[in-house]
């Protein structure tokens, strides 16, 4: 069984993929160790106030603009980077993942991935935490997507979606 299916990336594929993956347990427990470092250095400036603190507080004023940009930033470099851009073909089979965009091709082993995750709108398959390929539905046919979903569970029998 060879599935094939050809799409274009679209803003809302990343933005599904931000939204629903990235922001996890994990990066909520980050955000809880930040505010708790930004606590306790505002709790050290009221002590001491030398040419630390404006180190600490540049810090503290910068970080939350970078992290509350990203999404913004994520979405620009979809939209503008070449190997984003553009038709891709995947084929899935039992063995691996196949892409033929105009600027590569690729072929992922199974053993690739770590897991995967199942969105109203996309598939998503992770070779780690922190990254994720992502298959819109949009392009598939809803034998496609019973058949990628039975797929996906042989793969991952074990998965925590």
């Amino acid at each position: 069984m060879v599935m094939t299916f050809t799409f274009e990336f679209k803003a809302e594929d990343l933005s599904h993929y931000y939204r629903d993956s990235v922001n996890t347990p994990n990066r909520w427990y980050g955000n809880l160790v930040w505010m708790a470092v930004c606590i306790a250095g505002v709790i050290f400036l009221r002590f001491r106030w030398d040419e630390l603190a404006y180190v600490y507080l540049a810090i503290f004023v910068l970080a939350p603009i970078v992290q509350w940009t990203q999404p913004a930033y994520l979405r620009k470099q979809l939209l503008t980077s070449p190997s984003l851009t553009g038709r891709r073909t995947i084929e899935i089979d039992e063995h691996s993942i196949r892409s033929k965009h105009a600027t590569f091709n690729s072929e992922l082993l199974w053993t690739y991935f770590t897991g995967h995750k199942e969105l109203a709108e996309v598939f998503l398959l992770f070779p780690s935490g922190l990254s994720a390929y992502v298959f819109p539905k949009r392009a598939m046919t809803e034998a496609d997507v019973l058949q990628l979903r039975q797929l996906l569970q042989a793969k991952f029998p074990n998965n925590k979606q």
